[in-house]
């Protein structure tokens, strides 16, 4: 059939109106719109739903007021439908779904969160922690609201917005290198045990540092997060390069880390924002807004090792 709810609605205001002139004039369009309408819905049917009077106006057949009565119905909950989609849009409310391609987001997502759910109860949060490739897929697909991962690798479709840059700097247990170190060369790595943080795109990049400066790194062991780096390191068992710092020096396990900076001015990871334009309800965009203001203030820049 070819009968859509916007020639249904025409047909049901007629039908309340008593009149297609009425009609007309309260939905803004010309009677003959509503007359075509009304014709489609009985040509398609085959029923004769209404009886159209010169000087009485319309009114329904005895068959018209079984289907009338169904189509009101239809109407009424495709405009409910449609309002409820408003609320949802302009609310917030409901379920925020961010993927997290970065290792280090515990140490700051809990903070850009936590204001927006303590002034509204009525929030629920999912997070996915993936890698970039999947973490822009998915957003692209529509399973995520919005994504924060490490630039690179862009896919087109998308907005991207620089939150943070970030340099590289070293990790070491606290005493490994003098009180007083202020800055190290990254050639040390010539010498020190690494471990490092293998994920896809920052190993490749910790690995492009060292082929760049002619360093064959000793590396005695991995870890997938920046915490469980941490933890090696205040072992004793290595140092390691990071490019975002923990919130604090002591790790999970209780050891006291350093961080220092690197000599060589070498250029960051950049933490990226990514999300869709359009159709955003009102919470993914608080959430966006709230990321930009967060990464503006002096607490985000305690992430960075000048």
């Amino acid at each position: 059939m070819r009968i859509s709810l916007k020639a249904l609605h025409y047909l049901s205001t007629a039908i309340e109106m008593q009149s297609i002139k009425k009609a007309s004039e309260k939905l803004h369009v010309v009677p003959s719109a509503i007359s075509a309408a009304i014709d489609l819905i009985e040509g398609e049917m085959g029923l004769k739903l209404t009886s159209r009077y010169p000087s009485r106006g319309i009114a329904p057949t005895e068959t018209g007021k079984l289907i009338i009565n169904r189509i009101n119905i239809l109407v009424d909950n495709y405009q409910a439908l449609i309002q409820e989609g408003a609320d949802v849009k302009d609310s917030l409310s409901g379920t925020l779904r961010i993927a997290l391609g970065v290792a280090a987001a515990p140490a700051f997502v809990p903070n850009v969160i936590e204001p927006l759910m303590r002034n509204n109860s009525d929030i629920s949060l999912k997070l996915y922690e993936t890698n970039n490739e999947e973490a822009q897929e998915g957003l692209i697909n529509g399973d995520f609201d919005a994504i924060i991962f490490i630039g690179g690798s862009l896919k087109p479709g998308l907005n991207y917005e620089n939150l943070l840059e970030a340099p590289p700097h070293i990790v070491a247990p606290k005493g490994y290198f003098p009180d007083d170190q202020k800055k190290i060369n990254l050639d040390c790595f010539d010498k020190l045990p690494l471990i490092l943080l293998n994920l896809p795109s920052i190993s490749e990049y910790y690995r492009s540092l060292f082929v760049a400066h002619n360093i064959n790194p000793k590396i005695v062991a991995t870890a997938k997060t920046n915490e469980m780096v941490r933890s090696l390191v205040g072992a004793g068992i290595g140092c390691s390069i990071l490019n975002i710092k923990a919130a604090t020096n002591t790790t999970s396990g209780g050891d006291d880390t350093v961080s220092i900076p690197l000599e060589q001015p070498i250029e960051g990871l950049k933490l990226v924002l990514g999300y869709k334009e359009e159709y955003q309800r009102r919470l993914v965009r608080e959430f966006i807004d709230r990321c930009r203001a967060y990464f503006k203030t002096p607490e985000a820049k305690k992430f960075i090792v000048y």
